[in-house]
């Protein structure tokens, strides 16, 4: 399987709630939080904005993982809701 790796655009900014909100429901059980939803669905504002990036992992035909690098302070950066499609694991 061939991989690219692109950062968030306005094209694929669907792919990161719908990714992490699917991973969430059938992988835990559990339903997205309020401010969970909020996050992967304005990364601009919750990561980009500050600081950080949203990070696709990409195959031939669509997104099959994403990351968020968020900004904490200086040189300071914290992985957030990384998420693999189950079919690419």
């Amino acid at each position: 399987m061939n991989i690219t790796i692109t950062y968030y655009t306005n094209k694929n900014s669907g792919d990161f709630e719908s990714l992490w909100v699917s991973w969430l429901t059938q992988s835990m059980g559990l339903q997205p939080q309020p401010e969970d939803l909020a996050e992967v669905q304005n990364p601009v504002e919750n990561y980009i904005r500050n600081g950080g990036m949203v990070f696709y992992a990409n195959n031939e035909t669509n997104c099959v993982g994403v990351v968020a690098v968020k900004k904490l302070i200086e040189e300071d950066y914290e992985f957030c809701k990384l998420v693999v499609d189950e079919a690419a694991r």
